[in-house]
C-alpha cells in the first residue's frame, strides 16, 4: 500500500528543498486501539542509486506518526521508501512513501 506520493523540488540545485515526509499510522486498528509505535526505519528500495539523503526518522503525535527528513535527489528519480514500524505490542507494520524530485 502506498501511503504518500511527495515531491522534492530542485535535487541536487544547491538550493534543493528539505522535506519533513508524514507517515500516518493512526489508521491501524492495533493504534486505533491504543498501541503506539516503539521504533522505525526506513529503507530506500528503489532505485539503488543511494542519491536521496534520508535523515533519521522522528516518532511524533503521541506515537501515531513518524516524520522522515528528506533531501537532495537525483531530478526525475522516483524513490520507493519503506517505513517500518514496530508497535508497542512487538507487531511489525509497514507503508510505503515515493518520493518524486523534479526540477523545478
Amino acid at each position: 500500500m502506498i501511503e504518500a506520493v511527495v515531491e522534492l523540488k530542485n535535487p541536487g540545485s544547491g538550493s534543493e528543498e528539505h522535506l519533513s515526509v508524514a507517515v500516518d499510522f493512526s489508521d491501524l486498528d492495533e493504534v486505533t486501539a491504543g498501541q503506539t509505535i516503539s521504533s522505525v526505519t526506513v529503507t530506500q528500495l528503489a532505485p539503488p542509486d543511494g542519491n536521496l539523503t534520508v535523515g533519521s526518522p522522528t516518532i511524533v503525535a503521541s506515537g501515531r506518526l513518524v516524520e522522515i527528513p528528506v533531501s537532495i535527489g537525483t531530478p526525475g528519480q522516483l524513490y520507493v521508501l519503506l517505513i517500518r514500524v514496530t508497535l508497542s505490542s512487538g507487531q511489525i507494520k509497514d507503508k510505503t512513501v515515493l518520493v518524486r524530485c523534479t526540477a523545478s
